[in-house]
């Protein structure tokens, strides 16, 4: 888990590059934007939001393209705490 500061809002303050095409939109929190992105991001790749997936393969499509999102965004906050800590 990335450390993100008190209020919550790193994420919002100093964007990761995989989260910058989301910020369209004001968010209060980390939480928001992070659910706004991999949202985002299913809905760009397979083209219909969450709720309109209704196949077994569908759904099971765009589970795996948030779990991919979310290990990008991970990835990244780990290269991030990396360099500040260089």
């Amino acid at each position: 888990m990335a450390l993100d500061g008190r209020t919550g809002k790193n994420l919002i303050n100093q964007p990761l590059n995989s989260l910058r095409d989301y910020l369209d939109k004001p968010v209060s929190n980390n939480e928001q934007l992070l659910y706004r992105a991999v949202l985002g991001h299913v809905k760009r790749a397979t083209g219909k939001e969450w709720k309109k997936h209704q196949t077994e393969e569908e759904f099971e499509n765009a589970v795996q393209i948030a779990f991919s999102k979310v290990e990008a965004v991970r990835a990244e906050l780990e290269a991030r705490r990396r360099l500040s800590r260089n």
